[in-house]
């Protein structure tokens, strides 16, 4: 297979130790391209730019020429390999996906750990995103310099009033849930089922002014976060 990867040893690009190091260049369109890095440094006038190798001229203290170049042809592999995985599952960007990945290290298996932890932490991302509460933290911490302490905490009774409310109908609140009954039976709940303290005094119902509040925040945040049902 036939892929634009070629190695270099940039004279330009010399290290103080008098060396250059040895790049994979991967060209993937024809005005992006991308270096990766063998790990191999040489001094530049070693290298042979035209067939892409080591000369046998390198000095001992260096390393072996024939190994090197034979690491060379192993790491050019590796990098054909993931071109050629990249093309197989539709990367859009395969010059990153190539770069991310490139390793003398390089194990296939490697990919697919990585790749299914991002699968998960997407998928926790997005239930996040769809997790009523989780987003109801996420826009008090928002108001918090923006309104009275007296508003954030009624945005915080409005989470209190909530997680009692699933948990007297036993039934997970989504953003799905809200609905014309919810708002009903949360309603009905609050004014008839609620149970709080007050001054070590068990009582039954909140008072009209609050469960007002309650409601119109609620409402309000909704509004806020109608992005994410």
């Amino acid at each position: 297979m036939l892929l634009p990867i070629k190695a270099i040893c940039a004279p330009q690009k010399i290290r103080r130790d008098g060396t250059s190091t040895i790049f994979l260049q991967y060209c993937f369109s024809a005005t992006n391209r991308t270096l990766l890095n063998t790990g191999i440094n040489i001094p530049p006038e070693y290298w042979h730019n035209k067939s892409q190798s080591i000369t046998k001229k390198l000095p001992g203290v260096y390393g072996n020429f024939e190994l090197l170049n034979r690491e060379l042809v192993r790491l050019i592999r590796i990098a054909e390999d993931l071109v050629d995985l990249a093309t197989k599952k539709q990367v859009s960007d395969r010059g990153s996906f190539v770069k991310r990945y490139f390793s003398p290290s390089f194990s296939f298996e490697k990919i697919e750990e990585d790749e299914e932890d991002v699968i998960q932490q997407k998928a926790f991302e997005q239930k996040l995103k769809t997790d009523i509460y989780f987003q109801l933290d996420d826009y008090v911490k928002a108001k918090e310099r923006k309104v009275s302490k007296a508003t954030l905490c009624v945005y915080k009774n409005v989470k209190a009033h909530l997680l009692a409310f699933e948990k007297y109908r036993r039934e997970k609140i989504t953003f799905q849930s809200l609905d014309f009954a919810f708002y009903e039976d949360f309603l009905s709940y609050l004014t008839f089922e609620h149970i709080h303290m007050r001054r070590q005094t068990t009582l039954i119902g909140l008072k009209l002014n609050t469960i007002g509040k309650t409601i119109k925040h609620l409402r309000v945040f909704i509004k806020d976060r109608v992005k994410y049902p």
